[in-house]
């Protein structure tokens, strides 16, 4: 068997020892562009797609993973700038429209979209299906956009709610600096401490695309029982290894980051910051090698991120479906 992933047979062929039978989509999104104003314009999807449901989902990553399509699948709304006003509307048909795929496809959760201003009670109207067991927001709604810290769009309502019925909440950071920005940080360890019940869980490792961000913060919340991790889209196997060091391999879940993860190409550190490098920035380079998408890169680096911390089969296991069905499907509500 080949040691490095010069084709797909390659990979493939890799894939096929190191992947468990039983996998848990721990991060994926579905949307509507008919309720998403920013890509009004355009004639589809930026993701490909004018719609992106289970039925979808399934077929996508089937033929991304080489047959191996999840059993079992967390369905995100899929955040847009206009989301960032309840009165429009939006809000709640991305919520929506996560539910109708609960619906439809009884081995799919779900998360409700959440903003700042929202209270208890708006939040708990939309929990309107008994597999909706998150919530999610994002920094749309922050006032500094991609640099504000998590508190001006996480408001404390979500987490009273998630304590109250043992949900969920997945949190993709902003700022440059990510879990290294110390407002960031702050917030998470504060808020994880004051609501021990709620289980918050940081998307991309933490958003760890630029890999140094998680390090240090990683240790420093090791302690929190109530912090998990996932590791979609990450495409380097340092931040993996970072969680799973400082978490344990019982906190931290594979995500595909579907439909993001179709992408060609791959998030790539560089000095404090990182960047997506596609396919016509690697030919740039003289690249002249075969390309791979996302979930490619980000299947590979879990695998070296499993074989240098001489992970067992049983703890492949838990991080792409255990900790998830645990977490998902068996927690008290």
């Amino acid at each position: 068997m080949k040691d490095f992933f010069d084709t797909r047979a390659a990979l493939r062929e890799r894939l096929a020892v190191f992947l468990p039978e039983r996998i848990f989509d721990a991060h994926a999104h579905v949307y509507d562009a008919s309720f998403m104003p920013s890509y009004a314009d355009k004639p589809e999807h930026a993701f490909g797609r004018s719609r992106v449901g289970a039925a979808e989902y399934r077929q996508g990553m089937e033929a991304l993973m080489y047959g191996r399509c999840p059993q079992r699948v967390m369905l995100l709304p899929t955040p847009d700038p206009m989301m960032r006003d309840r009165a429009n509307g939006l809000c709640d048909a991305a919520t929506a429209c996560v539910a109708e795929e609960l619906r439809r496809d009884p081995g799919c959760y779900g998360a409700a979209y959440v903003l700042p201003g929202d209270t208890e009670a708006d939040i708990e109207a939309m929990l309107d299906h008994e597999r909706i067991r998150g919530l999610k927001c994002y920094y749309y709604a922050s006032p500094n956009g991609n640099q504000g810290p998590a508190n001006e769009f996480l408001p404390e309502s979500a987490w009273r709610v998630a304590e109250r019925r043992g949900m969920t909440i997945t949190l993709h950071l902003a700022c440059d600096g990510a879990m290294s920005d110390p407002r960031n940080l702050e917030y998470v360890e504060a808020m994880a401490r004051r609501h021990p019940g709620a289980v918050l869980i940081l998307a991309h490792a933490g958003r760890a695309f630029a890999e140094w961000t998680c390090i240090e913060p990683m240790k420093r919340l090791a302690g929190l029982d109530n912090i998990w991790f996932d590791l979609s889209a990450i495409c380097e196997p340092a931040p993996m290894m970072a969680c799973i060091r400082a978490a344990g391999v019982d906190r931290v879940m594979w995500g595909s980051d579907y439909p993001c993860c179709c992408f060609v190409g791959r998030a790539v550190s560089f000095a404090d910051q990182f960047a997506w490098v596609d396919e016509k920035a690697l030919r740039a380079c003289g690249f002249r090698g075969e390309v791979f998408t996302v979930l490619e890169e980000n299947l590979i680096a879990t695998w070296i991120a499993a074989d240098l911390l001489d992970l067992t089969p049983g703890d492949v296991r838990k991080i792409f479906a255990g900790n998830a069905e645990r977490l998902f499907c068996l927690r008290e509500r």
